[in-house]
C-alpha cells in the first residue's frame, strides 16, 4: 500500500460507507472474530476498566481523607478556639434559644410583680389614710360631756364616752382587717 491510496481510502472510506450498496456488502461479509482474540479483546478491556476503577476509588479515597483531615481541623479549632463537636451549633443554639426564653419569661414575671406590688402598696395607703381619718374623728370628739344625772342635783362633770358603741365598733374592726388581709 502506498501513501497516497491509503490517503484517498481514508478520506474516501466515510463517504463509501454512506452508501447503501456499499453497506450491504459490507453486512454479507462479516468476518467473525475467534476464540483467541475475544479472549484477548476481554482481557484488554477488564485491565482498562481495572485501572479505570482504581483511579477511582484512590480518587475517593483521597477526597474521603482530605475532607476528614478539614473536618477535624475545624473541630479543634485554632488557637485559644474551644473545641467542638458535629452537633455543637444545635447545642449551641438550643442554649440560646433557652437563655432567650427564659430572659422573656423573667421579664414577663417581673412586670407582672411590680403591677402587683403598686396595687398592694395603693391599698396600704388607703387602708392608712382610712384609718388616720378615723383616729383624728376619735381625737376631735371631746371625751368628757357635761351630763345631769338629776334633775335637782348640781351639774358635774362625768365620763361620757362618745365612741361608738361596742357593736360598731366591732363592724368597723372587722371591715377594717377585712381590707388590710385584702392588701396583704
Amino acid at each position: 500500500w502506498s501513501v497516497k491510496s491509503l490517503k484517498i481510502q481514508a478520506s474516501c472510506s466515510p463517504f463509501f460507507l454512506l452508501l447503501s450498496q456499499v453497506k450491504k456488502k459490507m453486512l454479507g461479509h462479516r468476518q467473525l472474530h475467534r476464540q483467541s482474540s475475544k479472549d484477548k479483546i476481554s482481557a484488554a478491556l477488564r485491565k482498562v476498566w481495572e485501572r479505570r476503577m482504581i483511579s477511582v476509588r484512590s480518587k475517593q479515597m483521597i477526597l474521603r481523607i482530605w475532607s476528614d483531615s478539614i473536618a477535624e481541623a475545624a473541630k479543634e479549632g485554632d488557637h485559644g478556639q474551644d473545641k467542638l463537636d458535629w452537633d455543637s451549633y444545635d447545642k449551641i443554639q438550643s442554649e440560646m434559644m433557652s437563655v432567650f426564653l427564659w430572659n422573656k419569661e423573667k421579664e414577663r414575671v417581673t412586670k407582672k410583680l411590680k403591677r402587683v406590688v403598686t396595687k398592694i402598696v395603693a391599698k396600704k395607703l388607703q387602708a392608712a389614710e382610712k384609718i388616720e381619718l378615723l383616729t383624728k374623728r376619735t381625737k376631735k370628739a371631746k371625751p368628757e360631756k357635761l351630763v345631769l344625772q338629776k334633775s335637782d342635783a348640781q351639774p358635774r362633770r362625768v365620763l361620757a364616752s362618745t365612741r361608738p358603741k361596742l357593736k360598731e365598733r366591732l363592724t368597723k374592726y372587722s371591715r377594717l382587717t377585712e381590707m388590710v388581709g385584702d392588701i396583704i
